[in-house]
């Protein structure tokens, strides 16, 4: 490892062992500037924690969401009540000045890649969902210079005139596949920071979820993923 290190930009090497070191080792690796550590069990009560020492398990999901209907609210006009469409996906759709924005699916990719992930229906889901609705109120958009969000519109074509409609709201329906995995955790302690580590299969994916506190209460949690 010493070795390895010295061809690598690290300036730090920790080398740890469930079983410890032997003196000859942990000699050497002085000699090398090397940290040796042995994971240690969890004093009860030393973390005030969420997790670390007190959680059996987590769980873990992952969701593919696929969109299959997009509906917009345009707001009442003059001669016109409000009223829902639902439009094709390549439909476009405007800025206030009259300037091509986006496409519908372009507006619906972009708002379910911003989907706040804290939510009671993606916390509670079971594994067995196979359909989504999400919406969304004002159905705003970043525009590409300012960086600030603006409105957007319809083009409604009359024989008078094109007018501009202005979306109220964006509601997205269509396909989900949801996998849930339960991840057992075991419990440690590292150099005066306890630890939570668990691994298990993700779909195809292999995970390994890494949670960490110090006695101070600082946490963080790591996951790292597999290939297929």
């Amino acid at each position: 490892m010493h070795s390895k290190h010295l061809r690598l930009p690290t300036n730090v090497l920790v080398l740890v062992s469930s079983s410890g070191f032997t003196r000859s080792a942990i000699e050497k690796a002085r000699q090398f500037g090397i940290t040796t550590a042995v994971p240690g069990e969890i004093e009860p009560g030393r973390f005030g924690t969420e997790v670390v020492g007190k959680l059996d398990a987590i769980w873990m999901k992952s969701f593919t969401l696929t969109v299959g209907k997009v509906r917009l609210w345009v707001e009442e006009s003059a001669d016109r009540p409000a009223e829902i469409v639902v439009p094709f996906l390549d439909t476009s759709l405007f800025f206030e000045d009259g300037d091509f924005a986006m496409s519908a699916q372009d507006l619906a990719q972009g708002f379910m890649s911003s989907v706040d992930l804290e939510n009671d229906a993606m916390r509670d889901a079971l594994g067995d969902e196979e359909f989504f609705t999400i919406g969304r109120d004002p159905a705003t958009a970043i525009e590409p210079e300012s960086g600030e969000a603006v409105d957007l519109y319809l083009k409604k074509e009359e024989p008078t005139g094109n007018y501009l409609r202005k979306i109220t709201r964006i509601e997205i329906t269509g396909s989900a596949e949801v996998t849930v995995a339960e991840i057992p955790l075991t419990h440690r302690e590292l150099n005066g920071t306890g630890y939570s580590a668990g691994a298990a299969k993700l779909g195809d994916r292999a995970v390994l979820v890494v949670a960490t506190e110090t006695p101070s209460g600082e946490t963080s949690l790591t996951a790292r993923f597999d290939a297929p």
